[in-house]
């Protein structure tokens, strides 16, 4: 199995078939007990009718947009 630092990057077929079954709403109210509020997407639903569940890793990732006052002051526009 492929490894990241000793994490599994795939997840066995019983996990992939635990998680399956487990509802969207169950895994928020899970996640909401443990004090994570903001972790969710809105308005997610699947791309074609029948789908399969999607099961796998998550990724994290943040945006932080930079900010235009702080930008302007090392980029110079001359020519």
């Amino acid at each position: 199995m492929n490894t990241n630092n000793g994490i599994p990057l795939q997840l066995d077929a019983r996990a992939v078939d635990i998680l399956s079954g487990i509802t969207t709403a169950t895994l928020t109210t899970l996640l909401l007990k443990k004090g994570l509020r903001n972790v969710w997407l809105r308005g997610a639903r699947p791309l074609r009718t029948g789908q399969p569940r999607l099961v796998g890793r998550a990724f994290t990732l943040r945006f932080v947009p930079a900010r235009e006052d702080l930008v302007h002051q090392h980029v110079s526009f001359e020519t």
